[in-house]
């Protein structure tokens, strides 16, 4: 969806800074830790939120940490391909493409060249807490 560095680090050396720097240590059990509970809440929702919530879910937290505020709604400049919704949510992109069209009748996001808009913030967190 952007530009992106990677960076390589051979084993040697990541062995070497792993046990020179206790901070370092630290940070990646925070990331792992943060990770681990992000991949519990996914199961969770996979649980016990229908598929309308969670793509409400996943489009609130793409726009959180995309977004720029702009008139009240939330932009965001990514093309995301229903197919990819769809995997993202074990769903099928026919039922993913369902969902978003209820969204753009109830006026929650639009969706068009300029990426994703979330118009309803508020309204939009209301179906994420249905079932």
């Amino acid at each position: 969806h952007g530009d992106t560095t990677i960076l390589h680090i051979t084993r040697r050396d990541f062995m070497a800074l792993f046990y020179a720097h206790e901070e370092f240590r630290v940070a990646l059990l925070h990331k792992q830790r943060a990770q681990a509970k992000g991949l519990w809440e996914k199961v969770d929702d996979l649980k016990t939120l229908g598929l309308g919530a969670r793509l409400a879910k996943i489009l609130l937290e793409l726009t959180d940490k995309h977004g720029e505020s702009a008139h009240g709604s939330l932009h965001t400049g990514l093309q995301l391909p229903q197919r990819q919704l769809a995997d993202w949510l074990g769903a099928s992109r026919q039922r993913v493409n369902e969902h978003l069209k209820r969204m753009e009748k109830k006026n929650l996001i639009s969706q068009g060249a300029g990426g994703l808009v979330v118009r309803d913030r508020a309204a939009m967190q209301g179906q994420v807490t249905r079932v």
